[in-house]
């Protein structure tokens, strides 16, 4: 298990399960949902992102990428969500898992992995834009304090009176719909992306789709992946570790502005769908394509 090896060193003392989390961050969502599936008791530290409670030299010298979640277990530090998914599913499981789900398993959080700069890139383009361009003294503050150089400069390209590429929006999209693609199929297959019963893929992309669900991406094209998703929605861990985090009436205008933007003007995404142009044709690293290829 890739643990990191903090220069905040007093949570080297800590005993137990201590999540540093924010509420509308997906990758803690997923983790606070997956703690509350396996009833394990958790302590909780709220990261405020606006705030800028990430930047400072103590949260980074335990994170050094500056992003949430982090979970200290009895010491030990881990930092990235599909990562620390894994090393709670291996303390917690009581059976062992069929080789065959396990491998299905795998694969949909490499692909989940794979996804995560688009889900990144449609979340500011779509839902939080544009409250979340940063002005000149923002930009100024993360180049001072920000030690994760690839996500100072998407906030610059973000924040930029350009905006992102209209490209890197456009292949965004696609790669989504191609992985919402291959989601259906799987689960046109069996019950659960972790195959016979809910498990960690199924964490991982319950967020992700209530994320989209959000940002207005059209679902209608999937029927399996609807019905999964409502299932999911329905858990006491669903509700537990994703909607008692999140703002509801704040949602409820971001949502409404989030629906102009999917579904009016040339780079919607409804536009961008509707175009003739083939997802593949998209540059992919090769790390990536072998993950994906998998499903």
């Amino acid at each position: 298990m890739p643990f990191v090896t903090p220069t905040t060193k007093e949570v080297t003392e800590w005993q137990g399960f201590h999540l540093f989390h924010y509420g509308m961050s997906y990758c803690s969502q997923r983790v606070r949902i997956f703690l509350n599936e396996r009833d394990i008791p958790w302590t909780s530290h709220i990261v405020d992102i606006p705030k800028e409670e990430n930047l400072t030299e103590w949260y980074q010298g335990i994170n050094p990428n500056a992003v949430v979640p982090t979970l200290v277990h009895d010491g030990q530090v881990l930092i990235e969500s599909s990562d620390i998914l894994k090393y709670l599913k291996q303390l917690s499981d009581t059976r062992p898992q069929a080789a065959e789900d396990l491998e299905t398993e795998n694969a949909v959080i490499a692909l989940s992995d794979a996804r995560q700069t688009d889900f990144k890139i449609l979340s500011f383009q779509y839902l939080f834009k544009p409250m979340a361009k940063k002005n000149a003294e923002q930009l100024e503050t993360l180049n001072k304090k920000l030690k994760n150089r690839e996500l100072y400069q998407f906030h610059k390209s973000f924040s930029s009176a350009e905006g992102l590429p209209v490209s890197t929006i456009r292949a965004a999209v696609w790669q989504m719909q191609q992985a919402l693609t291959r989601l259906e199929n799987i689960l046109s297959k069996q019950p659960w992306l972790s195959g016979g019963d809910f498990g960690i893929a199924d964490t991982t992309w319950a967020v992700n789709i209530h994320r989209l669900e959000l940002l207005c991406f059209p679902m209608a094209k999937f029927p399996h992946l609807r019905r999964w998703f409502k299932q999911i929605s329905q858990r006491p861990s669903y509700q537990q570790g994703l909607l008692a985090y999140e703002p509801a009436p704040a949602l409820k205008v971001l949502k409404f502005a989030a629906f102009f933007r999917a579904n009016i003007g040339k780079n919607s995404i409804r536009s961008i769908l509707a175009m003739d142009t083939n997802p593949t044709d998209f540059p992919q690293t090769a790390t990536a394509a072998r993950k994906e290829n998998r499903l």
